[in-house]
């Protein structure tokens, strides 16, 4: 027990160094989202689709030198995000972090890790009460730092929340700037998760998973032409913010909007009110007001 309590203060006295690269995510990465109710590997939003929030996971592979940063230390981490100085949203109710190195032996070691927002903090995550300190530190000194590892992450959150400070929807197409910094108590950061993706990446992609969760139950005549027709206009909408058109953008989100509710989607289907939800929402960036929430 004092070896291994002696270890941990070796291990938490280490400061993080700042790199040259972090995970970084050009379009958002690669990975899975959906539209409620669905479930990822680490998100579960399986309530009601009304409720039209979103779930995503992304998976990425750290390098030999960020996993040794990382695992400099066995103090309880910490991880700040921000995001570009005019875009605003709601903290993510929770992130889940999965981190799966190997062991000398090359077994694979996993280790999970919820965070929740600080209530001291603005945009501060810390883990939540399962996490156990000893346990995590005995896990770092299993971990071969000379093989790669794997990060996985699994998030929920409500575009509703979604705003443009300024009110220039031009930012839709400008980069989230979206990143999340590992904090340790002497103050040393060190930038482990980065992606440019734009918010009118973001909001195609959302409509996108929406229309594609869509079951086939809940549309009018055949299946493949109602979901046809709904992915047009959300790919107009998606060439008409890229361009600039901002004006043209809401009026193919109103087509798509009353196109749903009274071509193609079941009035009498419970996934029906969470599909018009989202479109609304999306909505809701280029006409503030307007959501359905």
């Amino acid at each position: 027990m004092l070896i291994a309590t002696l270890l941990t203060v070796v291990l938490a006295a280490v400061p993080l160094q700042a790199r040259e690269e972090p995970v970084a995510l050009a379009r958002g990465g690669s990975g899975t989202v959906c539209h409620c109710p669905c479930r990822t590997t680490l998100c579960d939003c399986t309530m009601h689709s009304e409720t039209c929030h979103r779930c995503f996971g992304i998976g990425v592979t750290l390098s030999t030198e960020m996993l040794s940063t990382v695992l400099a230390s066995a103090e309880r981490p910490i991880l700040q995000s921000s995001n570009a100085g005019w875009f605003q949203a709601d903290v993510y109710p929770e992130i889940k972090i999965r981190l799966e190195g190997m062991t000398g032996s090359g077994a694979s070691a996993p280790f999970e890790i919820r965070f929740v927002p600080d209530p001291k903090v603005a945009a501060r995550y810390v883990p939540d009460e399962t996490f156990d300190a000893r346990t995590y530190a005995a896990w770092i000194r299993r971990i071969d730092r000379s093989r790669p590892a794997t990060l996985s992450i699994g998030a929920k959150d409500d575009p509703a929340t979604w705003r443009i400070l300024d009110g220039d929807a031009q930012h839709l197409n400008e980069s989230l700037q979206k990143s999340f910094r590992l904090v340790r108590l002497d103050g040393s950061s060190m930038e482990v998760f980065r992606s440019d993706s734009t918010l009118e990446w973001e909001a195609n992609l959302y409509l996108r998973s929406v229309v594609a969760g869509i079951p086939q139950e809940g549309l009018l005549g055949d299946p493949e032409t109602a979901k046809s027709a709904l992915l047009s206009l959300v790919d107009l909408v998606d060439l008409q913010v890229k361009s600039g058109d901002m004006a043209g953008a809401v009026l193919s989100l109103d087509r798509l909007i009353e196109a749903a509710g009274t071509r193609w989607l079941d009035p009498t289907k419970e996934d029906t009110a969470g599909a018009l939800c989202a479109f609304r929402k999306i909505r809701n960036l280029l006409v503030p007001g307007s959501s359905c929430a």
